[in-house]
């Protein structure tokens, strides 16, 4: 275990200054370890909404998928626009579930709606519903109608994947109440019982999209452009699959700078072959440190946290160095793991792990130790 004495020296090596009290529970480790103690089987099964999805990608194998998808999902019927989600026919429909009557103004709108694809992506944590629509107007369109509640959020460049969680499904509530109601049961007396379990009725999927990984142009990185476009569509999916991962095994799925370098490394290992530590850093602006390129990633996971100048300087060596020690840990151990998960047996690892000790002198010593527990756990 890294003692909060070894943090805080870690962090005095890297040049913060007294006190260290707001780096500290920045880096602090909220990761759950219960797993240890009740060893999972990889893959984990599959969440209950899967079997819907799978019934959606079936029928989008006879008709048009954005058609199915529109019969099921509320907010598809509604367009884009400011204010929608304060007006009565948007919140009657969004909060009951009834389809609202056709409006004047139609539904979403995606340029080429026909292009939309949806697969189930099989995982570590289980498999994974994944929608790909066909351009980034198409993408940013669907993530502000399921993640905004319609309304025209700005979604950042650099934003090119999210995992949509607790989605409420009206479709798989009312499949439940026709089931209970033709096995002559009544629904009144189990609607609070059964929206006390949230699997029933909540769904989630991944919303992909194509385009250069963290708005990294390909010259940036001296690649092709057309294999830049391949690699950073699975570096994307593989991302988002680490952070299913660690939300299912871990209870965590944070917008946080530790949790992006591990969701990172996974990316870059199934989009490159192995870890390379100049990419992640150029994905989060890093590349020229000391000096910070404006439009990283690295100040996307900041924006609600009060840390001074000094303190993201600190932060910035801090993932400069882990990722350095991770290049070496993929290099040593990943290629010597047997079995097709391999790099999910890696991020528990590296889970067990916080950012001052991967960043700190003793990171391959501690890796060893936990890799060895993780081996001894995972079947």
């Amino acid at each position: 275990m890294f003692q909060h004495q070894h943090r805080c020296a870690v962090l005095q090596s890297f040049g913060a200054t007294a006190p260290v009290d707001a780096l500290l529970s920045y880096t602090e480790r909220t990761f759950d370890d219960g797993w240890l103690c009740s060893p999972p089987h990889l893959p984990l099964a599959a969440e209950p909404h899967i079997r819907t999805w799978q019934d959606y990608a079936e029928r989008a194998a006879r008709a048009d998928l954005f058609t199915v998808l529109q019969e099921e999902l509320i907010q598809l019927h509604f367009p884009v626009q400011a204010g929608i989600s304060r007006t009565k026919t948007y919140l009657e429909a969004t909060c009951t579930g009834a389809l609202p009557p056709p409006l004047p103004w139609g539904g979403l709108q995606l340029q080429k709606p026909q292009d939309l694809k949806l697969w189930i992506h099989p995982t570590a944590a289980g498999p994974l519903p994944v929608l790909l629509p066909a351009t980034r107007c198409d993408f940013v369109a669907l993530v502000q109608a399921l993640t905004k509640k319609n309304e025209p959020v700005p979604i950042a460049e650099a934003v090119g994947a999210c995992i949509v969680s607790g989605y409420n499904n009206w479709g798989r509530e009312a499949a439940w109440k026709r089931r209970l109601l033709a096995d002559g049961r009544h629904w009144p007396a189990h609607f609070a019982e059964f929206r006390e379990d949230r699997a029933l009725y909540q769904d989630r999927f991944m919303i992909l999209s194509r385009g250069p990984y963290s708005n990294v142009a390909a010259d940036a990185l001296g690649l092709d452009e057309e294999y830049w476009d391949n690699v950073s569509l699975q570096i994307r999916l593989a991302h988002e699959c680490a952070h299913y991962l660690t939300y299912r095994l871990l209870g965590s799925m944070r917008n946080h700078l530790f949790d992006e370098l591990l969701a990172d490394y996974a990316g870059i290992v199934a989009g490159c072959g192995r870890y390379r530590a100049d990419w992640f850093l150029h994905f989060l602006g890093l590349e020229s440190l000391p000096t910070y390129r404006p439009g990283g990633r690295f100040e996307h996971y900041l924006k609600q946290v009060a840390l001074g100048p000094n303190e993201r300087s600190v932060l910035q060596r801090l993932l400069q160095r882990a990722a350095d020690h991770l290049e070496v840990l993929d290099q040593h151990y990943r290629m010597c793991l047997d079995g097709p998960w391999a790099t999910a047996r890696m991020l528990l690892a590296l889970s067990c792990m916080g950012l001052e000790e991967l960043a700190s002198a003793q990171y391959r010593r501690s890796f060893e130790h936990n890799l060895v527990r993780v081996l001894r756990t995972i079947k």
